[in-house]
């Protein structure tokens, strides 16, 4: 099954550090549990935007599989 909105949201504050691994953790169990945790696709795009426009946002390297 493809992550919906919400999931892919969660990760990417994950890796902006807008979430901690225990906060996106919590959010699933919340899923699973047929409970939606509060949306926040709109913060985290935001938190990314401001980030990437003041210069401090750089992605991780890529790693090659071919070693």
């Amino acid at each position: 099954m493809a992550p919906d909105r919400g999931e892919i949201a969660d990760l990417v504050a994950l890796e902006l550090g807008t979430l901690t691994v225990d906060e996106c953790l919590q959010r699933e169990r919340q899923r699973k549990a047929g409970s939606e945790p509060v949306e926040i696709t709109e913060f985290v795009l935001s938190t990314h935007r401001r980030i990437k426009a003041a210069g401090r946002y750089h992605p991780p390297p890529r790693h090659s599989r071919h070693g």
